[in-house]
């Protein structure tokens, strides 16, 4: 039976809360105009995506951004005359582990997060460009590489064979490093000196690694959902947004499947090299 490996990012996605990505709900009151709803959305950078309505007995709703009472001009009305109810099924705990919350972007691209029996702030799918996310996302990564560490140095004299597979630059790039950090050169050291990308090479040109075991249909998929990999790596190494690569919920998921699918294979290939 294959095992599945205990994730960093199953770990961090369950420290990390709703809470940690979501942001403040201001509150109008519910005879409040509509038109300094809108004018006070105009005063937030970068805009404040909803609001509430609701007095000390009562909660009116929600208002957005986009609601259509704000796109003809002269806006008129009072705030709770537009707001939109709050349905059970776009409320969420404020306790609610990342893991858990991160699937539910399926079924609706936000949510209201209720905190002491109150609605106190809201999470988008685009919330997950934030901090913590993009932290539990690269720990996906950190295992991914370390089951491939582990896969190409189980035989010494394999890992020479495996290094020997990178291109004259590449591995010249790699003995510069690995004589500045360690006082001898092995064949470990040389491939801990390796970047990711040259440990998907090795692993993906050797041929003693079985390429129908992983879950992609084919090389050429597997080779692109590397280079997803790649994309999404530098996305969070340069602090840029990971939602250009992954630009929606589903999209997302799947790569996070993917992704875990592709590390728990790669797991099991160095487990049965062991025995």
């Amino acid at each position: 039976m294959n095992k599945k490996i205990n994730s960093s990012y199953e770990t961090a996605a369950n420290v990390f809360t709703a809470f940690d990505i979501a942001q403040p709900l201001k509150m109008f009151l519910p005879d409040e105009s509509l038109i300094s709803v809108w004018e006070e959305f105009m005063t937030q950078y970068p805009i404040e995506w909803f609001s509430l309505v609701r007095d000390s007995r009562h909660t009116y709703g929600y208002l957005a951004f986009d609601d259509e009472a704000f796109q003809s001009w002269p806006i008129k009305g009072l705030a709770r005359e537009e707001a939109s109810h709050v349905e059970p099924e776009i409320v969420v705990p404020a306790s609610l582990p990342l893991l858990e919350l991160i699937p539910l972007f399926q079924e609706s691209y936000f949510f209201f997060l209720l905190s002491r029996n109150e609605i106190t702030h809201y999470v988008s799918f685009s919330d997950l460009d934030k901090l913590p996310f993009k932290f539990c996302l690269f720990g996906l990564f950190m295992e991914l590489e370390s089951q491939l560490v582990e896969l190409l140095s189980i035989d010494n004299s394999k890992t020479k064979q495996y290094l020997s597979l990178l291109t004259k630059e590449r591995l010249k790039k790699a003995e510069d490093l690995c004589t500045q950090k360690y006082k001898k050169e092995t064949p470990y050291h040389l491939l801990l000196c390796t970047t990711f990308v040259d440990k998907k090479e090795m692993f993906m040109k050797s041929l003693d690694f079985k390429k129908d075991e992983l879950p992609f249909e084919s090389k050429n998929k597997t080779n692109r959902f590397f280079r997803k990999i790649e994309d999404v790596r530098n996305q969070i190494a340069h602090s840029d947004s990971i939602l250009q690569k992954l630009r929606t919920p589903s999209e997302l998921n799947v790569f996070i499947n993917d992704l875990s699918n592709l590390t728990n294979t790669i797991a099991n290939m160095k487990d049965k090299a062991l025995i």
